[in-house]
C-alpha cells in the first residue's frame, strides 16, 4: 500500500474538518463524504454523526482488525434489524501519521437522526460488542 496523502486544509470539498496538527488522510475523508452524502439523501437530511477513537491492548494486535470488523458488522446488523439506517467506516492508524505512535482505530458512524440523538448509546453498544470479543 502506498503512502497516505495527508491534507492540513480546514476544508475538504464543502465540509469544514477538524484535525490534529499532523493533518487528515484524504482517502478516509473521501469515503466519509461519500457515505455522508448517500445517507443524507436516504435519511431526509437528519443524521447523527459520531467519531470514536479506540485503543486496544498490545496482546490483541494480531487480531485487532478482525475484532473491529466483526464488531462494526454486528453493530450495523443490529440497527438494520430494528429498521434503523446506519453506516460506518473504520481505519487503523500507527506510525508517522499517528499522534501517539501506538496503534489505534478511528471509527466513524452515521445513523438516521430520527432514531438516535446520543453518542452515549452508540458508545455503550460498541463497548458491549467489543467486550464480548475480547
Amino acid at each position: 500500500m502506498g503512502r497516505s496523502i495527508i491534507t492540513k486544509d480546514r476544508m475538504y470539498e464543502e465540509f469544514i474538518i477538524q484535525q490534529g496538527a499532523s493533518g487528515a488522510r484524504k482517502e478516509i475523508l473521501e469515503v466519509i463524504c461519500q457515505i455522508y452524502r448517500n445517507m443524507w439523501i436516504k435519511c431526509s437530511k437528519r443524521l447523527y454523526v459520531c467519531h470514536f477513537t479506540l485503543h486496544l491492548d498490545k496482546i490483541y494486535q494480531n487480531c485487532a482488525n478482525e475484532i473491529i470488523s466483526g464488531t462494526m458488522q454486528s453493530w450495523r446488523r443490529t440497527l438494520q434489524n430494528r429498521k434503523i439506517r446506519a453506516e460506518y467506516i473504520w481505519a487503523s492508524e500507527i506510525g508517522e501519521a499517528s499522534l501517539d505512535l501506538h496503534s489505534h482505530f478511528h471509527i466513524f458512524t452515521i445513523v438516521h437522526g430520527k432514531y438516535l440523538q446520543s453518542a452515549m448509546k452508540i458508545a455503550e453498544h460498541l463497548n458491549k460488542l467489543i467486550s464480548r470479543r475480547l
